[in-house]
């Protein structure tokens, strides 16, 4: 545990359980990743589960307040305090605190959906959602009704994660069977450009694991799944389609960009 003299800002003590072990109570609780005190031993403790964002502020000892930040450091290692920034890993994701002058900052994606980091520097969270044989049309509906966007992928990582999540539903998912995702192909064949609409994408290395084909009996595609490809190339995962196809599309993929 990383104890620091501060206090969860937005959070009052005021009537919280009184806990002479809050930290420890934290540390034993397989999921806590913070505990916020006082000198009474009033005691918040914060769920990785049930917490999106948290603050926390450094205050001066004589306020009386502490947080204690469950941690992970590199083996053997013990960084200054100055460079010392917490780290949680609970989940599938490893998410670091960012620090500022004298704030800590705590921010994840809403429960299950998964975080990516690009190399762009932009943050985004993402989750496939199975539904019948769908358009693309009624895709992105699907994402807006939720409050999110069909998102775009921009490395083979995301795709691959999709794709494997996509087998992890169980519907034995057949040849060309996908998942639709953003992007529109805005030019002109042997071109490879495409456009996004969910205002945070921008291809990276994932059309390096394509399957582009630009059209199919002289008809276009220019729209994008995540598909199961197996008898052109298992290896690949995203396929260029029609985007008036619906007899493959099995679900979409929706996202937003973590800010």
């Amino acid at each position: 545990m990383m104890l620091i003299n501060g206090r969860v800002v937005g959070e009052s003590l005021d009537g919280a359980n009184v806990n002479d072990g809050c930290k420890e109570t934290c540390y034993n609780l397989t999921n806590c990743i913070l505990a916020f005190m006082d000198s009474h031993n009033n005691c918040i403790l914060f769920d990785f589960n049930s917490t999106i964002q948290l603050e926390v502020e450094e205050t001066e000892k004589t306020d009386g307040f502490m947080v204690a930040f469950k941690t992970w450091l590199p083996s053997d290692s013990c960084p200054i305090y100055s460079e010392m920034i917490p780290v949680v890993k609970i989940g599938e994701d490893t998410i670091p605190w960012t620090k500022t002058s004298n704030t800590f900052n705590f921010l994840k994606c809403v429960g299950d959906w998964k975080m990516f980091q690009r190399p762009d520097g932009i943050t985004v969270c993402i989750k496939p959602f199975l539904s019948t044989v769908i358009t693309i049309t009624a895709a992105r509906d699907y994402c807006e009704s939720i409050g999110y966007n069909i998102t775009g992928l921009a490395t083979v990582v995301e795709s691959q994660w999709v794709m494997n999540t996509m087998f992890q539903m169980g519907q034995g998912f057949g040849d060309f069977d996908g998942f639709w995702v953003d992007g529109y192909r805005n030019c002109s064949r042997p071109c490879n450009n495409f456009t996004y609409t969910d205002g945070y994408t921008v291809t990276g290395d994932v059309l390096t694991r394509a399957s582009l084909s630009f059209d199919i009996n002289n008809v276009l595609e220019n729209c994008l799944q995540v598909a199961r490809i197996a008898s052109v190339d298992p290896t690949n995962f995203v396929n260029d389609v029609n985007c008036n196809w619906s007899t493959y599309g099995k679900g979409v993929v929706c996202g937003y960009q973590l800010v």
